[in-house]
């Protein structure tokens, strides 16, 4: 079948190239001549065929790439989101402690002026 598909491409080519001939050929050319010009133009469609197929090529690598480094970043910033938010986890339940802290110290100043006044008074 590869075989069947190869064929009828270079077949493709060999029609294009002579086409291409007949249209720019001059009168005074020979037979000969105009099949070497024919086999020119369908070396350079191949060569340019090939070209655009190691271009293509290329740029597919380059977009696959690209997808890879980009997979790999989200997946580093989904790491690094996910710890921070068990660091903000952390600090939140750490986050009483000055509040408590407070209230004790209000209390223990509230007592020693309570303390005060009635020493006082």
């Amino acid at each position: 079948m590869a075989n069947k598909k190869r064929a009828a491409k270079t077949d493709q080519t060999r029609e294009t190239a002579q086409a291409i001939t007949r249209r720019s050929g001059q009168v005074a050319e020979d037979k000969a001549q105009r099949r070497a010009v024919t086999q020119a133009i369908a070396d350079g469609i191949k060569e340019y065929k090939l070209q655009q197929k190691a271009k293509q090529r290329d740029q597919d690598k380059k977009l696959k790439k690209a997808q890879a480094d980009a997979e790999r970043l989200r997946g580093e910033y989904e790491e690094k989101l996910k710890a921070l938010n068990v660091q903000g986890d952390q600090a939140q339940g750490g986050s009483r402690l000055p509040w408590v802290l407070l209230a004790a110290s209000w209390l223990v100043f509230a007592a020693a002026g309570v303390a005060a006044w009635f020493v006082g008074a």
